[in-house]
């Protein structure tokens, strides 16, 4: 073969891979490659860690990169479930809506994802309580448990605990939660407790709670404080149950649930300073977390300054419209201004309207509020 033959052979074949290479996709003209996003290893190992262990909450970051993973890749049913558990936890920045989060159970569950199935399955006896809906959860689940779940028999514990009309309900369910906390999942350790201080075991509830406790469970953190404000299982020690309550609201998966408590405590001054100001930033922390005795108080404080720049137009809008979908502590409220007159024009009628809106709801106080204009009128 001549040189220049053996040239143009060598040149065939360099033009033949490079169209090769060129339809496979490889060398893309005028488009940047592809990227490819690699799995956020890290990222998943927080999330687990915080919903088995309580091992401190994932920061934000970690979160959005887990709801992405499982957005480029819903395959990956154990990295679905763990975007459902932080999404469900409402952390992260990117904030779903509630189909959204079913979405993500939904698609790892279809995967057959055991953890996933555990919850969706407990998530649907509570839809279909008084259709037999938890046996046949119940069944489900513990052949599931009975497969090592943590997540089965965490769900299955709960629901006994819900289910309960005895004793011995009480103490299988204990039982149950126990092996799924012994098995990792450790936040079953504040439902033991409560179990065994609904069985006057007062003694082991301490030790069960102080568990979740140690492990950074933030509801067992906030139910111990609660514990010690009330002295309920525990001798009464305001400063340290405001101390724990504290703690707890400072975490995000709290949503709020413990700074009523908290406002309570700073309005009343117990178990720490009275301040008007703090009290009215954790009312709001809660009405946020549509807690509707928070938001009642919220409006009102509005109204009469009391702990926030006062601005009666908003409080009472606020309230109107909390009495307006059926809150019986807000029509209430609403009817002590308007048959006061003070904050807005005095109208005896519109306040026993709402006096007797309240009263229907079962609220005492406006009852009362009814009859005193009811003997007035008489006179």
């Amino acid at each position: 073969m001549t040189t220049t033959a053996k040239c143009h052979q060598v040149s065939r074949a360099a033009l033949s891979l490079l169209l090769s290479v060129i339809w496979c996709g490889s060398i893309c003209f005028g488009q940047p490659p592809t990227t490819i996003r690699a799995r956020p290893d890290s990222e998943l190992r927080r999330v687990h860690e915080w919903w088995y262990s309580c091992a401190g909450e994932p920061s934000d970051n970690e979160v959005d990169s887990v709801l992405a993973w499982a957005d480029s890749s819903p395959d990956d049913a154990e990295g679905v479930f763990l975007a459902w558990a932080a999404a469900h936890a409402k952390l992260g920045t990117r904030k779903l809506t509630a189909e959204e989060v079913d979405a993500l159970l939904e698609g790892a569950a279809n995967k057959q994802y055991v953890p996933a199935v555990a919850v969706r399955t407990m998530q649907t006896a509570e839809k279909a309580r008084n259709t037999g809906g938890p046996d046949a959860a119940a069944r489900a689940l513990r052949g599931l448990k009975d497969d090592g779940s943590p997540d089965a028999a965490y769900a299955l514990g709960i629901g006994g605990t819900l289910t309960a009309t005895s004793r011995d309900d009480l103490a299988r369910a204990t039982d149950i939660l126990i092996d799924a906390a012994d098995r990792g999942m450790v936040r079953a350790w504040t439902w033991v407790a409560m179990c065994e201080a609904r069985m006057a075991q007062f003694d082991r509830a301490k030790e069960f709670i102080q568990k979740g406790v140690d492990h950074g469970d933030p509801q067992a953190i906030g139910l111990m404080g609660a514990w010690y404000l009330d002295g309920y299982n525990l001798l009464r020690d305001e400063k340290a149950g405001f101390e724990l309550l504290e703690r707890a609201s400072k975490f995000r998966t709290a949503n709020g649930k413990f700074d009523r408590r908290l406002a309570e405590c700073l309005e009343k001054g117990t178990g720490t300073t009275r301040d008007l100001p703090r009290a009215f930033d954790h009312y709001l922390r809660a009405a946020q977390g549509d807690d509707y005795v928070s938001k009642v108080w919220v409006a009102t404080a509005l109204v009469l300054g009391r702990g926030v720049e006062r601005d009666v137009d908003q409080g009472l809008k606020l309230l109107t419209q909390l009495s307006e979908v059926g809150d019986a502590a807000a029509s209430r409220q609403l009817g002590v201004f308007y048959l006061e007159g003070l904050v807005t024009k005095r109208d005896i009628d519109r306040a026993r309207q709402l006096f007797g809106a309240a009263a229907k709801a079962g609220d005492e106080s406006a009852a009362e509020y009814l009859e005193q204009l009811d003997v007035a009128k008489q006179r």
